[in-house]
Formats: structure tokens, C-alpha cells, sequence
């Protein structure tokens, strides 16, 4: 039983100092919104080398009163990811009265019908279409 307490405390005590030091970064986080900054993103690749934006899935078919989420997604040339933005950003939909759509993604079926979801950020504009039956 001490052992596992000991592994514990010891598992507590190294999350905790890996925490610590994540989060005691010298270097500034600079603003979310890719488009207002250049520079490296986690994966080493400049932010500046995105060419679009990818909105997956590309279509939700959703029945009033569900939700279903979308994620933006700066990518390059080939499709592969370069950036996902954080935060809330500013999704818009074609239709309040068949779909909703959170700052966070989260789209809300409200009426039967078809709408486009759409966000657009880094300065690329990316869309999903949305299905809603009753």
C-alpha cells in the first residue's frame, strides 16, 4: 500500500513541476489570431506557408434539437494542418432559423432545413453545409 502512495505523491508532485514549468515560459504568447501574427506554429511550420482554411466534417446532417460540432483549421498546400486556431472565433450561419453556431463551434439544429455554417479566420474563409430534419 505505501508503494502505491509513494507513486502517487511522486506522480502529483512531477504533473505538478511539468505544469510549473509549461506554464513559467519567459517568452510572451502573443495574440491568438494567426492573422495578426507570423511566425512558428507547434509543428515548426511557418503560419505564413497556410493557404486555406478546412472546416471538418464538411457536412452535418443533424434532427432538431441536437448539436453537433465543426473545427476550423488553417492548412497548406497539400492539406495538412499548420495551425488550429484557439479560442472563440467568429462562425456565422445562413440560416438562424434551421441552425445555430457558437463561437466555439458547437451548431444547434433549430428547424428542418439546409444552412451553411461558416468562420473565417487567418484570412482564409471555410464553410459546412448543415442538414437539419425534424
Amino acid at each position: 500500500m505505501h508503494s502505491i502512495r509513494r507513486r502517487v505523491v511522486t506522480f502529483a508532485a512531477l504533473a505538478l513541476a511539468t505544469t510549473t514549468f509549461a506554464c513559467s515560459s519567459d517568452s510572451p504568447s502573443g495574440p491568438s489570431d494567426a492573422s495578426q501574427t507570423q511566425g512558428t506554429t507547434s509543428g515548426g511550420q511557418a503560419r505564413g506557408s497556410a493557404t486555406g482554411l478546412s472546416v471538418t466534417p464538411g457536412a452535418l446532417v443533424l434532427k432538431v434539437g441536437t448539436v453537433g460540432q465543426l473545427t476550423a483549421a488553417l492548412v497548406d498546400g497539400t492539406g495538412a494542418v499548420v495551425e488550429v486556431p484557439s479560442g472563440a472565433l467568429p462562425w456565422t450561419s445562413s440560416s438562424a432559423a434551421v441552425a445555430t453556431v457558437s463561437g466555439a463551434g458547437v451548431v444547434t439544429a433549430v428547424g428542418a432545413g439546409e444552412a451553411t455554417i461558416s468562420v473565417t479566420t487567418g484570412g482564409f474563409t471555410g464553410s459546412a453545409r448543415v442538414v437539419v430534419s425534424p
